[in-house]
């Protein structure tokens, strides 16, 4: 992996990523690689968004909340997991 220094990039491109706009990179070979400045669910990044995860979990239909004593160990998480 590559890090580059924000600040070192022309304005355009630096305004582009901050934006979250799709940044296209091309080599003189012609090797064309994009880059995404934001994550993208879809394509499987994740950023960790806290937020996001409560109103995704809050959301969800049909939820079973857990029970505390089945996070005592495995053997409890399994035998809840069979009793649901």
């Amino acid at each position: 992996m590559i890090y580059l220094d924000i600040a070192t990039l022309p304005s355009n491109v630096q305004h582009a990523i901050k934006q979250g706009e799709p940044l296209s990179i091309v080599d003189k070979q012609q090797n064309f690689v994009t880059v995404l400045a934001q994550p993208s669910y879809a394509n499987g990044d994740f950023n960790y968004d806290l937020e996001r995860m409560k109103k995704a979990v809050a959301s969800a239909k049909n939820a079973v909340p857990v029970p505390p004593s089945a996070l005592e160990n495995f053997e409890s998480f399994d035998e809840w997991l069979k009793s649901v």
